[in-house]
């Protein structure tokens, strides 16, 4: 995504590009890694007009919490989290009572992650992942809360009861050399 921001009345423009993406592992009840996936996220517009609210409005930074997808759909610019049930479906079948925590690290080169502390799903139920997000709300299988990005896997990716799910959000920023 882009940012351009008029920054004084001579008209100095200040570009901005942000890109994020979110990297999965699945690990069955020994241990084994099962599969790994990587998938860029699109910001949708929801998301995009809150982080402008927190930057450069009057919004607080809110906590953000990590989702797994899984339905089939493309994830698009006008998904919103009360979405949840009609534009995208949220898996639930895990252990713990709400959604993970988005812990990041500190911002170091122009990225941010939460590699110190990946978010971690105890899964109790068989299922199919086909992707991630982060939103607002702690509360999973809601439509609550705002959401900022969604992907899509490569391919949808099996789950069964025993396994642990490690998610990790990487989000980079550029300059956009305009």
């Amino acid at each position: 995504m882009k940012f351009k921001f008029v920054i004084n009345k001579f008209g100095l423009i200040e570009g901005l590009k942000l890109r994020g993406q979110f990297e999965v592992w699945c690990y069955n009840k020994h241990g084994n890694l099962k599969w790994y996936e990587k998938s860029h996220n699109l910001c949708v517009d929801e998301g995009l007009d809150y982080l402008l609210d927190v930057f450069l409005g009057s919004e607080t930074k809110p906590t953000w919490y990590c989702a797994l997808r899984d339905d089939a759909n493309t994830p698009a610019s006008d998904w919103t989290a009360s979405g949840n049930g009609t534009q995208y479906t949220e898996f639930t079948g895990y252990d713990e009572g709400s959604r993970p925590t988005y812990q990041a690290g500190s911002a170091s080169n122009k990225s941010i992650d939460n590699e110190a502390n990946k978010a971690t799903y105890t899964i109790n139920t068989s299922g199919t992942l086909t992707g991630a997000y982060l939103v607002t709300s702690p509360n999973k299988g809601t439509g609550e809360g705002i959401m900022y990005c969604c992907s899509n896997f490569s391919s949808s990716r099996s789950v069964e009861p025993g396994d642990t799910v490690q998610l990790k959000y990487t989000c980079t920023s550029a300059d956009d050399g305009e």
